[in-house]
C-alpha cells in the first residue's frame, strides 16, 4: 500500500502531522463549534392562536378577558428567553350572519374572533416541560386545582407555529413611511397576509415585498402608516398534538398606525403575482386587545 499523501499540501500525512500536530484538533474544534454552538442559537418565533368562545356567557361576563390575563401572566413567568410578549387581537374581518351564507372561508373567519400572538424567544419553548406544564384550567381564582373544568370546555382554539425569517422596521423599503399629510391615529392594528403558495424563501420574500407595496399604496385611502413588517415560515412540526387550523406556509405581519376603513381597503387588495404565477394571499385585519410583556408585539 502506498503512502497516504495530504493532497492539500502535497506532503506525506505522517510528515505533515509531525510539523502540524494540532491541525486535526483545530479542524475538530471548528466542526464542533458549527454543529453544537450554532445549533444552540435560539430561533425567534411566534405561536398564533385563533380562538372562538363556545360559551357566550363566559365572554360577556368578562370571564374570557380575566382568563386571558391570567394565562398571559403564566406564559410570561417563563422568562424573556422563553416568552417575550403576549398580545390578543380582535378579528375586525369577522363575518356577519349574512356573510356566513356567502362561503366557507367567511364562516371560518367569523368562527375565530380572537387572534393571539405569543412571541417566543426560542421555537423549542413549545416542546419544553415548563411550557407544557402550564395550567389550562378554567380557573379564574388562579388556584389551578386539579379536576376543574378546562378552558377547552368554553373555548375552541387552533394553533400554528411560525419561525421568524425577516424583520424590517419602519422607514425601510418594506415597512414604509407615513402617508404624506395624513393625520395618523394612535390606535395600532395588525394586518396579516397568509401566503399559501409553496414558495422557496426567495419567492416568499418577493411576495412579502409585493404585499407590503400594495398595502402601502392603498394606505392613502385609509391614512395608515406601516410601522414594522415581519415574515414568518410555518413550523407546525414543533407543536405537540393540538388542534391546528389550516395554516399558510408563509405569514406576513405588519403593525400599522391609523387606518379608518382599513378593513374595507384590505378587501380590495390587488392580485399578488410573481412573474406569471398568481400567489394566493388571504388578508386579515385585527384590532389590539390585551397585551403584556417587554417589547409587546405592537
Amino acid at each position: 500500500m502506498g503512502r497516504v499523501v495530504n493532497k492539500k499540501r502535497g506532503l506525506p500525512s505522517l510528515f505533515y502531522q509531525t510539523l502540524f500536530p494540532f491541525s486535526d484538533f483545530f479542524h475538530i474544534s471548528k466542526t464542533h463549534f458549527k454543529n453544537y454552538y450554532l445549533a444552540e442559537m435560539p430561533t425567534p418565533a411566534i405561536l398564533v392562536v385563533r380562538i372562538q368562545i363556545l360559551d357566550p356567557a363566559f365572554d360577556t361576563s368578562k370571564g374570557w378577558a380575566k382568563w386571558t390575563k391570567l394565562h398571559f401572566d403564566d406564559l410570561l413567568s417563563l422568562g424573556p428567553a422563553s416568552i417575550n410578549s403576549t398580545t390578543q387581537f380582535q378579528n375586525l374581518k369577522a363575518a356577519t350572519g349574512k356573510d356566513e351564507e356567502e362561503g366557507d372561508k367567511k364562516v371560518v373567519e367569523s368562527r375565530f374572533p380572537y387572534f393571539n400572538i405569543i412571541e417566543l424567544g426560542n421555537l423549542d419553548v413549545l416542546t419544553s416541560k415548563p411550557y407544557l406544564a402550564l395550567s389550562r384550567a378554567k380557573d379564574l381564582a388562579a388556584e389551578r386545582k386539579e379536576g376543574e373544568a378546562m378552558i377547552w370546555d368554553v373555548a375552541d382554539a387552533r394553533f400554528a407555529a411560525y419561525e421568524l425569517v425577516e424583520h424590517r422596521k419602519a422607514g425601510g423599503e418594506v415597512a414604509g413611511d407615513a402617508v404624506a399629510g395624513a393625520e395618523v391615529e394612535s390606535t395600532s392594528r395588525l394586518v396579516a397576509a397568509e401566503i399559501f403558495s409553496s414558495l422557496a424563501l426567495e419567492g416568499a420574500e418577493e411576495s412579502f415585498d409585493a404585499c407590503a407595496k400594495a398595502l402601502r399604496e392603498l394606505g392613502t385611502e385609509t391614512r395608515v402608516m406601516l410601522r414594522v413588517g415581519r415574515l414568518y415560515k410555518l413550523r407546525n412540526e414543533t407543536l405537540n398534538p393540538v388542534p391546528v387550523l389550516e395554516s399558510a406556509p408563509w405569514l406576513g405581519l405588519w403593525v400599522v398606525e391609523g387606518g379608518e376603513g382599513l378593513k374595507e381597503v384590505v378587501g380590495k387588495m390587488p392580485t399578488i403575482r410573481l412573474g406569471e404565477e398568481v400567489v394566493e394571499v388571504r388578508w386579515g385585519v385585527y384590532g389590539v386587545g390585551h397585551k403584556a410583556g417587554e417589547g409587546a408585539f405592537v
